[in-house]
Order: C-alpha cells, then structure tokens, then sequence
C-alpha cells in the first residue's frame, strides 16, 4: 500500500511541475523581446495617422493596409498595380502601397545612427508622385577648357616629334669662333705710359653642320691690357655655308693710349720678361638654319689671352675660341 501511495505521489508532483511550465511559457514568450518583421517601430506623421498608433511592426502595419485595401475595394482580382489609399479625412494626401510599407523611421542602435525614409505625398488629390533630383550635365566651360588642354597637349607632343626627328636627320653641331693668328707688328711705348700698337689679327668662324647653314651676326671683339681698351673690332653680318668656314682678317693700329700707374706698372713687368699680355673678349649672334621654318639662335662667346714675344711679336701658345671643351 505504501509504494501504491508514493507512485501516487510521484505522478501528482509531475503534474504540478508540468502544469506551472505550461503557464510559465505565455509568460517567457510575452516578456520575450521581439525582434525582425515583428520588432515596432516609430512611423511617420502620416501613416501613424492611417494606422492610429506611434509605433507598429512591418508585419502589422501590411495587415492594415491590407485590411484598408479590402474594406474599401481598392484592388480587384486581377488588378495587381498598387493603388491610392483612399477614405483619409485629408483627400489631398494619399498613400501608395509602396510608400506606406517605406513610411518608417529605421533605428540602427549598434552604429548610433538614424535613417528617415520620406513617405510619399501627392500633389493632386487621388494621385502620388515620387520627386527625385536629375544629375546636373558637366558645365560647358569645363568641356571648353578640357579641349583646348588637349590641343595643347597634342600641340607639344607633336612639336617635341618633330624637334627629334629634325634632329636625328640633321644632326646639328653648335657653330663656334677662333683666334687662328695673331701678330703684334708694333709696340710703341714712353716713359709718359703712352701705349701705341698695331696688330694683326685673323678670326674664324667654324660651321661643322653638314646639313644646315649658319649666320653670324653682331660680331664684336674688345682688345685690352691691364682692363684698358686698346681696340674695338666689328664685323657686319654674314654667313657660312654648310660644313665650311669664313675667315675675319683685322689690320689695326691704335692711337696713343694713356696707361694709368697700375697699367705702366704691367707694362713695365711684361717687358722686363719679354712677353706681353693682351685679354681678348667678345661675342657673336650665331643662327643654325634649317630651310625656311626651323632655326635656333644661340650667342658664340670668346674670351682668352694673348701673349706676344716683345722682340718679334709672335703668340706663345695661341688657344683661343668659343666652342665647349
């Protein structure tokens, strides 16, 4: 009898256990939070007036308008394009299906942000437009500018093709002058420090191009002792035929030149050595033409010494000209 009555028990306590988790699951399940379509959400002005509450599910606010479309006859069988919401107390505002399903406030909690999706409103009773900004095309002043710095891209391109190509073809070497002789025929000087010479000096022009011919032009030579001018020679344009040379032959005499005490000085030095130095400096415009459109300027410029023997006037070691070493 004794086990009799505690089976009975034993099955009475199942029961009460298995009766309160059954009255504890509508419990869990109504404190449970809802989440997804089920979760609320705050709604516009205009669909918490369509819907009567502040904040609603997905899937209840589609219930409701469902219940809406039905109620009113909105939408026939085979009818399946949405429609304006209709029987508002507004009739200037109506709700496509679309909108009202947009017409939410959307929370993002974990990245603190919020998205506000517009319902959508009409501008006429009974119908509902959707405004959206049209791009705006590129301003006509940015395509004009685009152009003319194409043009002037291509422009240089074809300039820098056409400058190598001339130069591969020609091949040209800058044009240069020198002193090929120089003799000093008369030095006359006195104890006043009066300073007379003459001399002769021959100049060449060299154009080693073998394609292109060569101008000079403004050619001009200053002879000095001790930075003082003893003579200026000048020349008048000419030019030099390809891969040739032209000679400039000066036959001067100088009139009497004071010398200061620095100057008689030097010249008293020079001639106990016996060697007289004179500085020659000058330029000359040179031209490397190619035909009638391409040619290049550029200045040939010379400057050196010249050391004479007093006794015969000839040149020690005579290397004096423009061109690069």
């Amino acid at each position: 009898m004794s086990r009799v009555l505690g089976g009975c028990r034993v099955l009475m306590a199942a029961a009460r256990a298995s009766t309160k988790e059954v009255a504890a699951a509508p419990a869990a399940a109504a404190s449970k939070p809802k989440v997804g379509l089920l979760k609320p959400f705050p709604v516009s002005p205009a669909m918490k007036k369509f819907v009567g509450v502040p904040e609603i599910s997905r899937v209840e606010a589609v219930k409701k308008i469902w219940e809406h479309i039905k109620a009113n006859q909105l939408q026939g069988k085979e009818d399946t394009k949405p429609r304006t919401l209709r029987g508002s107390k507004n009739p200037g505002t109506g709700l496509l299906l679309p909108c009202a399903l947009s017409a939410f406030t959307i929370r993002n909690t974990a990245r603190q942000q919020q998205q506000h999706i517009p319902a959508c409103r009409s501008s006429q009773p009974g119908m509902a437009k959707l405004y959206a900004k049209r791009p705006k095309g590129t301003n006509p002043l940015i395509w004009i500018i685009a152009i003319v710095c194409a043009i002037l891209a291509i422009a240089v391109i074809v300039t820098g093709v056409v400058v190598f190509a001339i130069y591969l073809i020609y091949q040209p070497k800058m044009p240069y002058i020198k002193v090929a002789y120089a003799h000093l025929d008369q030095l006359g000087y006195d104890l006043s420090g009066m300073l007379e010479i003459r001399m002769a000096l021959k100049v060449v022009a060299e154009n080693d191009n073998k394609k292109a011919v060569a101008s000079f032009s403004d050619a001009t030579f200053f002879l000095r002792f001790h930075g003082i001018d003893v003579a200026v020679l000048q020349t008048d344009p000419f030019d030099v035929a390809k891969n040739s040379s032209a000679e400039l032959d000066y036959l001067f005499q100088s009139s009497p030149i004071p010398l200061d005490k620095e100057g008689m000085e030097a010249m008293r030095v020079a001639l106990n050595r016996g060697v007289v130095p004179f500085d020659l400096g000058g330029h000359a415009r040179t031209r490397w033409r190619v035909g009638i459109f391409f040619s290049v300027r550029f200045w040939a410029r010379i400057s050196c010494q010249l050391n004479f023997v007093y006794s015969n006037g000839s040149t020690v070691d005579l290397d004096c000209s423009s061109k690069s070493r």
